[in-house]
């Protein structure tokens, strides 16, 4: 349980300075809020220490949220909702597949070509221009020249792929790049 002026203590004592997410939530609804209700959830969906995540960030996408709000809506209903960084969000109505097939439709439309279940093992450049594409697909490879690609592979790997292979400072930096796995389930 969390007691009363825990919250409170914050509001009259708050971390002078909000520079990070757990400075600017724990100055709103205390420390033990902050530890049971944000830090878990926050770290474990960003991959990232609240202590290091921007209050700048939390402050864009949590609008107008206050302990105060939050016990007020509790016991009476409120003039007006907690604004969050989007008002509405409209959710395809069979998932979000829908809007990548809506895409290769529109590519096949305007005479390109989608290839599916296709690894790629080369992307051949001149400069900062993509020539072709070298996929492999059923044992063979495949040369794919073209003026225009769109990849759904992670940027660390396109890097990799690349030939001739970036500078070493683009290949190190795409070798750091770290990535949040994103796994729905439907039940």
């Amino acid at each position: 349980m969390v007691s009363r002026g825990e919250g409170f203590r914050w509001q009259i004592r708050p971390h002078p300075r909000e520079g990070t997410f757990e400075q600017w939530v724990t100055n709103r609804f205390g420390k033990r809020l902050f530890s049971i209700f944000f830090k878990t959830y926050t770290e474990k969906v960003w991959g990232i220490p609240c202590s290091e995540l921007r209050a700048e960030w939390v402050a864009q996408r949590i609008k107008d949220l206050s302990l105060k709000t939050v016990l007020v809506s509790m016991f009476l209903k409120p003039k007006r909702t907690i604004k969050t960084l989007v008002e509405e969000f409209d959710y395809p109505r069979l998932g979000p597949g829908m809007m990548w097939q809506a895409v290769a439709a529109e590519i096949a439309e305007k005479g390109g070509k989608v290839r599916l279940d296709s690894d790629v093992v080369r992307i051949l450049r001149t400069g900062n221009r993509v020539d072709a594409v070298v996929i492999a697909q059923d044992g063979r490879e495949e040369e794919i020249p073209g003026s225009d690609f769109i990849s759904s592979m992670p940027v660390s790997e396109l890097v990799l792929k690349l030939s001739p292979p970036a500078p070493p400072e683009v290949v190190d930096a795409a070798r750091r790049l770290t990535y949040r796995d994103f796994l729905t389930v439907f039940l």
